[in-house]
This record gives structure tokens, sequence and C-alpha cells, in this order.
């Protein structure tokens, strides 16, 4: 059995598969994410442990929200899971599994998902761009039989603003002011839950400048748009779509598809690891 796992910032999804295939999904279980880590990956080892059914565990794949360690063994900063930095996540839970363990960030997780098994399959090159908690990017291109990923700190690009903090101490970047958490804590709502439109038309201004700077930097053939925000807010991700249309319109535009992984982006991007 394969094992896929997604450590997210409130989420976690633990997966088994037969093959590294995700048609191939023999159990799934989501749950809160602990912030006591050991506690956490307790949990975690105990989901995969109720569901082997004495199966060889053949590989793990695991996505993490957070910046990785050069060697892709931890998290060395995350701005959304303080409490697993500097952790020795992949090792404590591969313990006693399998040696055959991969660990990677969740940007990269989501673009190998739509490369490897998505709108990007039949596609040298992907740009995936996600929006939920925060705002993401991460570029996968392929050569040969191998999927080569650079991630976009498309949440940081600067913008004219009114001088709103970042928690990672910089001011007026996109980040600052789209994205649930932002959003949240600016409005005292949720994003789903804000009705008013001319709000709306300026969080598509912010997202629009981060993708179209994204699409300017890699030069892509498909653009995967994912995330909460985008898959479930019809009138942003239509609005987005034209904005990103005419704002190329002296660039060569690149197929625009909406991503329908869902929240098992990031667990199919793991499994993705484990592919040979």
């Amino acid at each position: 059995m394969y094992i896929a796992i997604d450590i997210g910032g409130t989420k976690t999804i633990v997966s088994g598969f037969s093959e590294v295939d995700p048609s191939q999904l023999v159990f799934s279980s989501m749950f809160s994410t602990d912030r006591n880590f050991d506690n956490h990956i307790k949990k975690i080892r105990e989901v995969i442990k109720n569901n082997l059914n004495d199966q060889k565990i053949e590989g793990i794949g695991i996505s993490h929200v957070g910046i990785l360690d050069k060697n892709k063994e931890k998290c060395i900063d995350s701005n959304n899971l303080a409490e697993f930095v500097n952790k020795p996540i992949k090792k404590l839970i591969a313990k006693d599994f399998t040696d055959n363990v991969r660990l990677e960030n969740d940007l990269v997780c989501g673009a190998l998902a739509e490369a490897t098994f998505g709108y990007g399959m039949n596609y040298d090159k992907v740009l995936y761009f996600t929006v939920s908690t925060g705002i993401g990017a991460a570029f996968a291109y392929k050569i040969g039989n191998n999927i080569n990923v650079v991630q976009i700190e498309a949440g940081f690009f600067s913008i004219k603003g009114i001088g709103l903090p970042h928690p990672s101490g910089q001011v007026d970047i996109i980040e600052s002011y789209v994205g649930e958490k932002s959003m949240e804590e600016r409005f005292l709502k949720r994003p789903e839950e804000i009705q008013d439109l001319l709000l709306w038309e300026k969080q598509v201004g912010y997202l629009s400048t981060a993708v179209i700077n994204s699409l300017i930097m890699f030069n892509t053939d498909v653009l995967v748009l994912g995330g909460g925000m985008i898959e479930n807010n019809e009138y942003l991700r239509e609005k987005l779509i034209i904005n990103i249309e005419s704002g190329m319109m002296q660039k060569k535009l690149p197929t625009i598809k909406v991503s329908k992984m869902g929240k098992s982006v990031a667990v199919n991007g793991a499994l993705s690891l484990l592919k040979k």
C-alpha cells in the first residue's frame, strides 16, 4: 500500500492507495491538525496502522505546509503551523513502516498533482496558482520522465495599499489583503460570508496582479487555478479569468483551467512523490 499525507494548517488528510494512482484509493481519513506535535504524529500513525489490514507499506509521501530544510527532513518555517517547525516529522511518521518516505512542501505537491494526474498531464509546463488560507504558486516543468518544480512567492508581490502588515513583517503585499486568513482578520467574517461585490472586485484586482506577474515570470502551457476561495467562489473565479485574459493581451495566453481535485490536491501530490 502507498500512503499519502497532507498536513495543513487546519486539517490533515491521511490516505492509502493500492497503486500510485489517485483512482486506486483504499481509505482516506480527514481530521483537525492538532497543534500539539507529538499528539498529531501519534494520530497520523494510528490512522495508518488501523487501515493497513496487514498490507506492506511500499512508500509514504507527505505534503507539509511551510518551508522545508534542504534535505527535506523537516519544516524550518511555517506561518500556519509554527508548532511543527524543526521537528523530525519525516522520521517520526515513517518509523517502523518503511524507508521509502518523501517529504515536500504543499505548493510543490499541488503543482505535482496537476502535472502528474490533473490538467497538466499532457503538457510540459504547468503553473499552479492557489488561494485558500494564503496565496501561493508553483511552476512545474517536465524534462524526460522527471518533473521539476519552482515555488513562486505569489502572495508576496508588493502593491500600493493602505499600509497593511503581514505576519512575515512585510507591508502591503498581496497576501496582506487576500486569502481566507487575512480577510477573516480584516472583516471579522469568513470569505464565503462576504457579499459585497465591490470588495470582491478589489480582491480580483489583487489576485490578477499576482497571477499575471507569475505568468510573466514563467512561460507556461497551462495555468491551473485552485484552492477553496477560487474553486468555491464563482464570481471571483470568473472575474479573475477575465482579468487574466485581458491583462495578458500582449503575451501568449496559456490554457486556463480550474482544478477539480479540491481538498485532494496535496494528497495526490504527496502520492506522486512515490511515482517511479
